[in-house]
Formats: structure tokens, sequence, C-alpha cells
């Protein structure tokens, strides 16, 4: 059996404050996992994890700068694109208040702004 058979749906991952939450597993996160089981098994640091960012990244030709925080930006303005709610972005970012997930609704609003004047290029 494979690894990714034996892993749960659901993966328990501490965060700022020392608040645990629980998230689910998307097929291609099981993915990773099963290329790399030992993935999880430990916990690493944020500088850690920022130089094996840039190591991956380096090795597949993207030279912007990204860091683990700037994924987790990432990860939720893409969330809302994609329609998900933000209740839910909530939780999945552990943030405690509403009003602090609400900066990603203000990015992805001003996108929506921006792309109503694309109907005058469709109109006129």
């Amino acid at each position: 059996m494979e690894f990714q058979e034996k892993i749960k749906l659901i993966l328990n991952v501490g965060n700022k404050g020392n608040k645990d939450k629980n998230i689910s597993l998307i097929d291609l996160a099981k993915k990773v996992i099963n290329h790399e089981p030992k993935l999880f098994v430990e916990k690493f640091s944020d500088q850690y994890l920022n130089r094996e960012l840039k190591i991956i990244l380096r090795a597949i030709g993207i030279t912007k700068k990204v860091t683990f925080h700037v994924s987790r930006h990432t990860f939720a303005t893409n969330y809302l694109r994609a329609g998900g709610s933000v209740e839910k972005l909530k939780k999945l970012l552990g943030h405690s208040k509403i009003e602090t997930t609400m900066i990603y609704v203000h990015i992805v609003n001003s996108e929506a702004n921006e792309d109503i004047f694309r109907l005058d290029n469709y109109y006129l």
C-alpha cells in the first residue's frame, strides 16, 4: 500500500499563535506527500522553509522572490478568485478576526473593479 493511501484526508498543522488546525488535503497535496513522505513528519522553521522554497523555485526557473508568507497570500487570493468564501478562508488561515482575512477580499474586489472596464472594449 502506498503512503498516500495510508494517510488521512486531514492533516493537523500548527500555525502562528500555537493554534493547531486541521486542513483537508487535495489530491495534489497527497501526490506531493506520496512523493516525499517525510515532508510533514518534522516541524520546520519559516527560515528553513524559505530556503527550501528558494531552491525549488530556482530549479523550475522561477526567479521571483517567494517566501512562505507570500505563498499564504497567494493561496488566500487564489482561493477567493476560485469562489471560496471569506468565512472558510478565515478558518483555513487560522485567523481569529474576520478583519484580518478581509485584506484578501479587497485585493480580489480591486481586480474585479479593474476588469469591469474591459466591457468598454467589448461594447465600443
